[in-house]
């Protein structure tokens, strides 16, 4: 904002503008005006600063030409990750395709990715709680590294994507929603797909032409219009291709026993539309993936029976001793801990509760009405009318954006849009109000100060608003600004209204719906419903990680349903569909085997609970691993496992900085001759017997 005339940032540089880029927008024209005038020289000096750069590149290389000492740079490493460029939290696992902290479950190993011409279509299943989101991750973290080192690859460019349908679930997996990585326009019917004009398609192509794979979580949440003719057509468009999906591989994750997904149809679902293409459209779902199914619940793992009976409820099966044990967590509502999150089925329950809670306040409260104003009408007169139409728009069609927010400083909330979803400012974001600074309270403006449940989110938007921190405003609290929308209003849709508000709903309560992706150490749920929901009460029930944070004041059991057509596609994926391992595991073959397993561990010091923790390794008669790293000084207390016996051959004759490199060690359950094994090292060569 160099090229405007300012002297305050807060007045007159955002002057009536929700944020500094908006106000931007409002004055693009003017400020290039200003930019063609004054930065003549411009084009000039990007030039000049490209070759620096290039020329700094080039000045790297004279410093160790030909060659990179390896060795010499991990001197120091201590505890170091060894492997950045995966993450902080790098598994041995990872490199195996088998996730450790899932101990009992049957690895997937995805060598579909070595055929990198063929593109492979895979569906992870399971319950709640089985660590899907984790296992996302891991996967990630695998396919990341096999593709950047292919060669020819530009690891610079992006070959894997992390997606989900909601800015919740994008966030809690680090990854984009689907809307925002691929352009698919939010408000557009998801049954008609709509091209990008060329400047933006090759935009896209530009960030994403080189993507390989697909990670797409929350498959329950994405409808059959999204996935058949939404994603597949933009990958279409952004590869080049005709084939399907562009030849790009997916793998989706989670778990069909959910709520059907809002405004469209069940994933396996065939295409319901009246174009001649959607008609023709192949059922792409059933066509291409084939399943593997989680089964070790790591959530209620503190809560076994309780798992138990969540599973059958999930399938349908649940028995009268089930029922009967939820029934023993029913209370009445005066008997709930005041600060459990409230799940209802019913909105009419919801907002009454929240009302309850707000009045319940003595502290400072505010009733904020948005700043609602049109946009598209010719005349005062039809301004008018629309305006008294304004307050029969629904929270759906207004996007979110509340025409009255009652606020209180301590009152549980939640983000009502997603503002930030790499922050984690997303719909469904949970938070408690801290501080309201309102500079009029007839409008929305000012500040609202929140502290969110969880530490990660917000982090960049208090590192970016830093200035704001006065005294009495903790280095935790958040600030939340009112933001803006576009709605249309009246049967042609013709006049849009623009609201701002600030970006909060209460949150004391709420639907079921909205409550999907949480996980609660306590909630109170009353099912209370007038017909039955499928999946409705396992959704609800399975938010809660042990049964003794549960409070039910209405089970509703004569309500409880699951759709036939999911349990249909369920056992059809189980049979005509599942996903075979493409090797058979080491704790799967025959007990009278000897099994032995030989690994180069890169550092077993690192890595000795990995280890310890895949059934694969603890199911072998005798391990062996070498680049052990470790120290002479190290007891053999420290790399015991559990029913073997250690032997090590430790690399004794070092004087560096940091671990030794090299080192041998023999795990064995069965017994050895005696004298064996033993170590002979030649002239640093290590030689085990």
């Amino acid at each position: 904002m160099l090229f405007t005339p300012w002297r305050n940032e807060q007045t007159d540089l955002i002057k009536n503008s929700s944020s500094f880029q908006e106000h931007y927008i409002a004055r693009h024209d003017e400020i290039n005006e200003q930019m063609r005038q004054y930065e003549v020289c411009s084009e000039d000096l990007n030039e000049i600063q490209h070759s620096l750069q290039q020329h700094d590149d080039d000045l790297y290389d004279t410093i160790a030409p030909v060659t990179q000492d390896t060795e010499r740079q991990d001197e120091n490493e201590g505890n170091t990750d060894t492997h950045p460029d995966l993450n902080e939290s790098y598994d041995l696992s990872e490199d195996l395709g088998i996730p450790s902290t899932l101990p009992r479950n049957e690895p997937l190993i995805l060598n579909e990715m070595q055929d990198a011409d063929k593109p492979f279509y895979a569906f992870l299943s399971g319950s709640g709680g089985v660590g899907k989101s984790h296992l996302i991750k891991s996967i990630y973290q695998a396919a990341l590294k096999y593709y950047n080192t292919q060669a020819g690859e530009d690891f610079r460019r992006a070959h894997v994507l992390l997606l989900a349908p909601t800015g919740k679930a994008a966030y809690l997996i680090k990854g984009n929603t689907i809307h925002s990585a691929l352009a698919v326009p939010a408000s557009q019917s998801l049954k008609n797909y709509k091209p990008l004009d060329s400047g933006r398609l090759n935009t896209l192509r530009c960030e994403l032409g080189a993507l390989k794979l697909i990670l797409l979580d929350e498959i329950s949440m994405v409808g059959n219009s999204m996935f058949t003719i939404q994603l597949n057509n933009r990958l279409n468009d952004l590869k080049g291709s005709k084939e399907d999906f562009g030849c790009v591989s997916i793998i989706t994750i989670g778990d069909l026993f959910q709520l059907k997904p809002v405004m469209d149809g069940y994933i396996f679902n065939d295409v319901q539309s009246l174009s001649s293409y959607n008609t023709l459209a192949p059922n792409l779902w059933k066509r291409y993936f084939r399943m593997f199914e989680l089964d070790e619940i790591m959530r209620q793992r503190e809560s076994k029976e309780f798992a138990e009976i969540l599973n059958r409820l999930r399938e349908g099966k649940h028995t009268s001793s089930d029922l009967q044990k939820l029934k023993e967590r029913c209370v009445e509502e005066s008997s709930c801990p005041k600060e459990a999150p409230r799940l209802f089925i019913q909105n009419a329950f919801v907002d009454d509760h929240n009302e309850k809670v707000y009045e319940s306040f003595s502290g400072d409260k505010y009733v904020i009405n948005a700043q609602d104003s049109v946009i598209g009408a010719c005349s005062v007169e039809l301004k008018e009318k629309i305006m008294r139409q304004i307050p029969y728009v629904s929270l759906r069609n207004s996007k979110q954006l509340a025409r009255k927010l009652k606020l209180a400083v301590g009152q549980r909330t939640e983000m009502a849009v997603d503002v930030r979803t790499d922050d984690g400012l997303t719909n469904g974001a949970s938070n408690i109000i801290k501080l309201i600074q309102l500079i009029d309270e007839s409008k929305p403006s000012g500040l609202v100060w929140v502290q969110f449940d969880h530490e990660d989110v917000g982090i960049k938007t208090r590192q970016e608003n830093r200035t704001l921190y006065s005294r009495g405003i903790e280095s935790m609290w958040t600030p939340i600004k009112p933001v803006t929308t576009q709605f249309a209003v009246g049967r042609t849709k013709s006049a849009q209204v623009v609201r701002k508000q600030f970006p909060l709903r209460p949150a004391s309560a709420k639907t079921v719906h909205i409550s999907q992706g949480d996980t609660q150490s306590q909630i109170v749920v009353n099912l209370n419903t007038n017909r039955a929901i499928p999946h409705i009460h396992y959704v609800a029930l399975s938010r809660v990680t042990t049964i003794e944070g549960l409070y039910i004041t209405d089970l509703c059991e004569d309500k409880i349903s699951v759709d036939q057509r999911v349990v249909k596609e369920m056992e059809m994926f189980g049979t005509e569909h599942s996903l075979k391992l493409c090797f058979t595991p080491l704790y799967m073959l025959d007990h009278s085997d000897l099994k032995v397993c030989y690994l180069n561990t890169r550092s077993l010091h690192k890595h000795i609970e990995d280890v310890r923790k895949d059934i694969n390794y603890s199911s072998t008669d005798i391990l062996i691993f070498t680049e052990t790293r470790f120290s002479s000084l190290n007891p053999n207390e420290m790399y015991n496992i559990d029913g073997y016996s250690l032997f090590r051959n430790d690399i004794s004759q070092y004087s560096g900085p940091g671990r030794p490199y090299g080192g041998t060690a023999v795990y064995s359950r069965i017994p050895l001759q005696e004298g064996y094994p033993y170590a002979h090292n030649l002239n640093g060569i290590e030689v085990n017997y």
